[in-house]
Formats: C-alpha cells, structure tokens, sequence
C-alpha cells in the first residue's frame, strides 16, 4: 500500500517468497541477481512501471537482508568489544 500498489496478501506472497527461494537455491551469496530478476518477472505480471518494481525490490531487500544483516553486525561488535 505504501507504493500505491493494490496486490492482495496471496500475490504478495505468491512471488515474494518464491524468489527468495530461488535466490537461497541458487548458493549465491545472498540470492543476489538471482532473487532480484525472478521478483521482477513475477511483479512485472502486475505492474507496468518497471521504477516502481525496482523501488519495491529494494525496499524488500533492504528490509529482509540487510536490516538483519546490519543487526547481526551491530550485535557481533558488542558481543567482541565487550570481552575485551
């Protein structure tokens, strides 16, 4: 909704997660390439706007791999600096 898109929750997760899966089968660092090319075919079925479907990839992937993956470093640096 925050991109003014009407998808319904069974579409959203019809072509999310299976480009995740795709990129996780792949053993590409990160399903990098792999994950963001199947979600752009399967989001081009939908939407016409191909700057909007890059918007909507990056927001996905910042919000699924790189927030935990920041997480997990920010948490990683005290649990090391902390012992010393």
């Amino acid at each position: 909704m925050a991109f003014n898109v009407d998808l319904n929750f069974f579409k959203i997760i019809a072509s999310i997660y299976p480009s995740i899966l795709y990129g996780a089968l792949s053993f590409v660092p990160a399903g990098l390439g792999i994950t963001e090319g199947s979600l752009a075919t399967f989001l081009s079925k939908e939407i016409n706007s191909i700057a909007l479907i890059t918007s909507i990839i990056i927001f996905i992937r910042l919000t699924t791999i790189w927030f935990s993956s920041s997480l997990g470093m920010f948490v990683a640096y005290f649990q090391i600096y902390r012992k010393i």
